[in-house]
């Protein structure tokens, strides 16, 4: 080898060493020394996740510091820009999705490509969070796109001005104005001015609420419904549980005291410092007590309270800027309302709060569901940060619009509540119609394992005939990855007993005798197709096949049904 040659070696050997020594202070400072907040199912993806965000923050905020350009604005231009280059792996045509401005506000709208050209559909905008300073409709298009995609509705997303170039309310006009334009002119979207929902994950949460108490005050048509996720429902105390539990592990490295007290002092225009935020010095004791009666809790005996407030204090209670805080009046009016929770988020006590408010005033269709996964969850629906709880999340809100009369509570239900989550059940969806078409939506299954399409035929509902995708997760096995027989029964049973209830109403199971043809691995997506066979008064045989759609059976079955004589309420009334 030649002395050149040598030296070539020697560079490159220096180099790689170079980069190998950054790589592992990057991995060291950023990755390793991130604290996970509790259990969860991927430690390492979120330690990735979190470190990559410090890493950004710290890159925007060296920017800042050396060209003067605001730390907030390279965080928003990078998160945006990857929406240009991301690979679209769960985009397979299942929603079609195009931009355009509603009066002055640019929205991305989502549309099921499997909808009816004919009938009106149901709509769901929404308002992305972030803080109000951060975010935009790219940063949440994927969870956004599922949102479509699970629901069967049309999605809206907002992109609300954001802080600090805009303070409250200017968030709330933006979204108001889209709200009302798309409500007004629901012929030229082509949806259903009955079934509107608003939707938004964090700060949008607020958004949300705000908009719909809004629309009620001025006498527009009711809004259907309300979708919150891990929402920021208050900014005047930072020291109720979730806050003292969650702080000290900076979720995500954008829960931090810092950050979060200049979400506070961007957006209602206020120039509180940190300490006076996270130690409560900004409320006086007449605060405490307005605070906590409002929310039927004692005042805390832990902290300082200061004889005066801040002068700034008093913006922080204004019902639009602290919707939890509203009066009982306007909160015994709301419509309904799925409140989904995170357990590692400072954010946890707001909507516990929430929803204890409105179970106290006894609004109708409530349901509060918490899942142990960290805030900010569900924008990480894309290989290689996806986890299965953000798929969780967004499929249980998406079926707040499923029944298009009225939100039902299926908690007890042994599919829907006790084994539906990402260790068991991680999804499933009804729907009707030929073998043929069961097969194409399990062929789009199989291309795309983790983001089903929903699939709804209203023009080939045959009666007594059902199909039901399930997707199996990897905590209910017998043998190791091998689906236990008695969830095999289970499902058989629940689709056997929907195709006998389509005939007769509601039934109970008298008869299954099942044959096991070949074992059923995990994870996987599986359909169960029953059929009725005959119908003979109040008896219903039915014919059921746990398959793949593409002709490989699992398991069969064979069912009776029978109608009771009385109805099960009767029964118990008896008893």
């Amino acid at each position: 080898m030649t002395d050149q040659n040598k030296s070539r070696v020697t560079s490159l050997r220096s180099f790689l060493l170079i980069i190998a020594l950054i790589f592992a202070l990057f991995i060291t400072h950023y990755i390793i020394s991130v604290r996970v907040p509790g259990p969860m199912i991927h430690p390492i993806k979120y330690k990735i996740i979190t470190g990559t965000f410090a890493f950004i923050l710290d890159f925007s905020q060296f920017v800042e510091l050396i060209f003067g350009i605001p730390y907030y604005t390279t965080l928003n231009t990078i998160v945006d820009s990857l929406d240009q280059v991301k690979i679209r792996s769960f985009d397979h045509g299942q929603v079609l999705y195009h931009d355009q401005y509603i009066d002055d506000v640019l929205v991305r709208i989502y549309t099921p490509s499997n909808m009816s050209k004919t009938l009106l559909s149901p709509v769901i905008i929404f308002f992305h969070g972030g803080g109000f300073f951060f975010g935009s409709i790219y940063s949440h298009d994927t969870m956004t796109y599922h949102m479509s995609m699970y629901s069967g509705a049309k999605v809206i997303s907002v992109n609300y001005r954001l802080t600090p170039n805009i303070h409250y309310p200017i968030s709330i006009e933006d979204s108001v104005k889209v709200t009302r334009y798309v409500m007004d002119n629901y012929q030229e979207f082509s949806i259903d001015p009955e079934q509107v929902f608003l939707c938004g994950d964090s700060a949008g949460g607020n958004i949300a609420v705000v908009v719909e108490r809004h629309l009620r005050r001025k006498q527009k048509t009711l809004i259907r419904g309300v979708l919150l996720l891990y929402p920021l429902l208050q900014l005047v105390n930072f020291r109720l549980p979730s806050y003292l539990t969650n702080s000290p592990y900076n979720i995500l490295s954008l829960l931090r005291e810092d950050i979060l007290t200049q979400v506070t002092n961007f957006y209602v225009n206020t120039s509180f410092t940190k300490n006076e935020l996270f130690k409560n010095q900004h409320l006086s004791f007449d605060d405490y007590n307005y605070f906590y009666s409002k929310v039927n809790l004692e005042v805390s005996k832990k902290d300082h309270i200061n004889a005066k407030s801040h002068q700034d204090t008093w913006k922080l209670f204004n019902e639009n800027i602290s919707p939890l805080l509203a009066d009982d009046e306007i909160l015994h009016n709301s419509p309904s309302t799925f409140i989904g929770a995170c357990t590692y988020d400072v954010l946890l006590s707001d909507a516990q709060l929430y929803f204890q408010r409105l179970q106290k005033l006894n609004v109708k269709d409530i349901i509060f569901r918490e899942y142990r996964i960290f805030h900010g969850a569900m924008t990480f629906v894309d290989f290689p940060v996806a986890f299965n709880e953000a798929f969780d999340i967004i499929h249980d809100c998406a079926q707040l619009r499923v029944d298009r009369t009225k939100l039902y509570d299926i908690t007890g239900h042994l599919l829907f509540d006790s084994l539906l989550n990402s260790n068991g059940i991680r999804h499933f969806f009804y729907f009707m119609g030929t073998e043929k078409q069961a097969e194409r939506v399990l062929k789009a299954f199989n291309v795309l394992p983790t983001s089903p399409p929903a699939y709804d035929d209203p023009t080939n509902q045959d009666r007594g005939e059902v199909h039901v995708a399930f997707h199996l997760g990897p905590g209910i096995c017998g043998h190791k990855g091998i689906v236990h027989g008695g969830l095999t029964a289970t499902m058989i049973d629940e689709v056997s007993g929907a195709a006998a209830f389509s005939c007769v109403g509601p039934c109970f199971t008298a008869n299954l005798n099942i044959d096991y043809i070949k074992p059923l691995l995990i994870p996987a997506w599986v359909l169960v197709r029953a059929h009725v066979e005959r119908h003979e008064g109040r008896k219903v045989y039915v014919h059921s096949f746990v398959e793949n759609g593409e002709g490989e059976i699992y398991a069969k079955a064979v069912a009776l049904f029978i109608k009771p004589k009385m109805s099960v309420q009767e029964h118990i009334q008896q008893k």
